[in-house]
C-alpha cells in the first residue's frame, strides 16, 4: 500500500495533483461593463413641466404626488 517506489512517482509528477503555473485559470470571464449599464434617466425641465402653476401632479399607480417649486426654489414632493 505505502510502496515507497509510488509514493516517488507521485512527487515526480506535481502536475497530476495541482494546475501548471503557466496554465490559464478555469475562473469564469468578468461580465463585460457595457452589457451592465442602464439608460440614462430622463432629464425633464421643471419651467416646462409646470408652467406658470409651479407644480405638477405625478400618479404612480393609484397614488397622485403633487411636485411643489416654492417661493425659495426648492422642490417639495407630497403624496
Amino acid at each position: 500500500m505505502n510502496d515507497p517506489q509510488s509514493i516517488h512517482q507521485a512527487d515526480d509528477n506535481p502536475a497530476q495533483d495541482f494546475q501548471h503555473a503557466d496554465a490559464p485559470e478555469s475562473r469564469p470571464a468578468a461580465p463585460d461593463p457595457s452589457m451592465n449599464q442602464t439608460p440614462a434617466p430622463a432629464v425633464l425641465d421643471f419651467d416646462q413641466l409646470a408652467g406658470p402653476n409651479n407644480e405638477v401632479l405625478i400618479r404612480l399607480g393609484a397614488a397622485v404626488y403633487r411636485l411643489r417649486r416654492t417661493r425659495n426654489g426648492r422642490l417639495l414632493l407630497y403624496k
